[in-house]
């Protein structure tokens, strides 16, 4: 005689039995429900394509298209050059020679200046360079001759180190599933990198582009990640509502908390990038594209433990599947 399915009166670990039963995989590896109506995977199909249509014509009508223009000249004629310091010695300030600055001395590898040796100073408290190190150095025109800045430490090697030992800890672990997340992971970089810095630095609307930054994760993060089904259509629908949602709540918050977006010195650099850059829309974007990493984990696992949960009791009620699938997420986290 098949289980019962406990209803809201149960006390606490009454949903176990029936949670417990629905494993949670992927949502594009989980068996489809025969029960379904037979409209639905075309309802659902139908959004589906909607959605990416709407994201493409957003994404095309927000597509950079020019040159953007700094509005800080320095900004343009800074050029970042790799180099090695060779030597580091104590001397007189040259702007101070009752005062010692360390006086760095580094070879250029690259840019207008490569196998040319450059300096620069730094004051004795606040040195960081030693002999060896690796870094970038920037250089502006000046009156006499050029002027170099450190501009940071060079970090190539340790992280290629870092992401190969990701890449394979991802794989091992994930198997197909995890080629299928990195290649999403390496999409959502290259739409942020070929479009949203972009768009944003030539003056777009920062929250529309975030709305079709998102739209054009959440497309290659499931369906890479997760396989091409009618549980992952589900997920991603509900994906793009949340999204909008997100984005209707954090502009009406933002604006009613009167935040600016300029939160530190940082902030002051958008005013230098380009014209037109609003630093709230900058604040709302990253509300909503940050929200897309916790709506992923979310909504997938919700999706997956109701898919499991009604194939497992046909007969169970929306409000029962509802009260059963947080029992079963719930239960499965930390």
């Amino acid at each position: 005689m098949p289980d019962q399915v406990p209803d809201s009166t149960s006390p606490d670990g009454a949903h176990d039995d029936l949670a417990d039963r629905a494993a949670v995989p992927g949502p594009g590896h989980a068996h489809e429900p025969s029960h379904l109506h037979p409209q639905a995977p075309r309802v659902l199909w139908t959004l589906v394509v909607m959605f990416g249509v709407l994201t493409l014509a957003g994404a095309a009508i927000l597509w950079p298209r020019g040159e953007s223009a700094s509005t800080d000249p320095l900004l343009l004629d800074a050029e970042v050059i790799s180099a090695t310091v060779t030597d580091v010695s104590e001397q007189p300030c040259s702007y101070d020679a009752t005062t010692t600055c360390r006086l760095v001395r580094f070879d250029m590898h690259d840019g207008p200046f490569v196998d040319l040796t450059g300096s620069i100073e730094e004051t004795i408290e606040g040195g960081l360079l030693e002999e060896g190190d690796p870094i970038s150095v920037t250089w502006f025109p000046t009156g006499d001759g050029v002027s170099y800045s450190f501009y940071e430490f060079r970090r190539g090697t340790p992280m290629l180190w870092l992401l190969g030992l990701f890449l394979v800890a991802v794989i091992a672990l994930g198997r197909w599933r995890g080629v299928g997340a990195v290649a999403g992971l390496a999409f959502s970089l290259a739409v942020i990198v070929v479009f949203t810095l972009p768009a944003i630095l030539h003056g777009s609307n920062a929250v529309p582009v975030a709305l079709v930054t998102a739209g054009l994760i959440a497309f290659a993060a499931l369906f890479l990640a997760h396989g091409v089904g009618l549980s992952t259509a589900v997920a991603l629908v509900a994906t793009f509502a949340s999204l909008v949602i997100t984005a209707v709540l954090a502009a009406v918050f933002v604006g009613a908390t009167r935040l600016t977006g300029l939160a530190d010195e940082t902030s002051v650099m958008l005013g230098g990038l380009a014209d037109g850059i609003d630093a709230r829309g900058i604040l709302l974007a990253g509300i909503v594209i940050g929200a897309l990493g916790v709506l992923d984990d979310v909504i997938v696992t919700q999706v997956s433990a109701v898919w499991e949960l009604k194939r497992a009791r046909p007969e169970a009620s929306v409000g029962e599947l509802r009260r059963c699938a947080s029992a079963a997420t719930t239960s499965r986290r930390p």
